[in-house]
């Protein structure tokens, strides 16, 4: 969505950041080159977050928000 493409482009900004992907991502953002991750589930973005070692997630989505993701992830001690 809107919020989400706004927040990455933002977040690419960034001299802080040094690798930027998005779950699950859309064609707009893949044309301004931020890797797009295919996964929606919590489980598989905890899985994907660990694997790739990501630092900070931002989540954007109603539905993620309302998940448990953001517990599964500070569990795992990803802000």
């Amino acid at each position: 969505g809107g919020r989400e493409h706004a927040l990455a482009a933002k977040l690419r900004e960034s001299a802080e950041v040094s690798e930027l992907w998005v779950c699950p991502g859309n064609p707009g953002m893949e044309k301004m080159g931020v890797p797009c991750a295919p996964f929606e589930s919590p489980v598989d973005i905890e899985a994907f977050c660990l694997k790739n070692e990501v630092s900070l997630v931002v989540v954007g989505p109603e539905g993620a928000i309302l998940s448990d993701l953001k517990a599964r992830l500070e569990s795992k001690n990803i802000p």
